[in-house]
């Protein structure tokens, strides 16, 4: 089943298997807490250059910077979230 990544300016990428859902997303929401403290002056782990990288289904890898990072789609079920209807 298909990970997309979403990148602000970009069509969704097609991850690799071995970026699954739950690991590309924790990545990018780890960059932006390090990214969000840094700028609070409570973390100096986060450089302004600091960027996110990801392989693609197709072989080779995608960078992005963490303001350009949206988040990551899947098509599986069980990285759906739940409704209560």
């Amino acid at each position: 089943m298909a990970t997309l990544l979403f990148v602000q300016g970009l069509d969704p990428i097609e991850l690799a298997e071995e970026e699954s859902y739950n690991k590309a997303r924790k990545r990018g929401n780890d960059v932006l807490k390090l990214k969000i403290d840094y700028e609070n002056g409570s973390s100096e782990d986060y450089r302004p250059l600091h960027l996110l990288s990801f392989k693609t289904a197709d072989g080779g890898r995608v960078c992005c910077q963490p303001d350009k990072f949206i988040g990551v789609g899947s098509d599986e079920e069980k990285d759906a979230g739940s409704s209560e209807e």
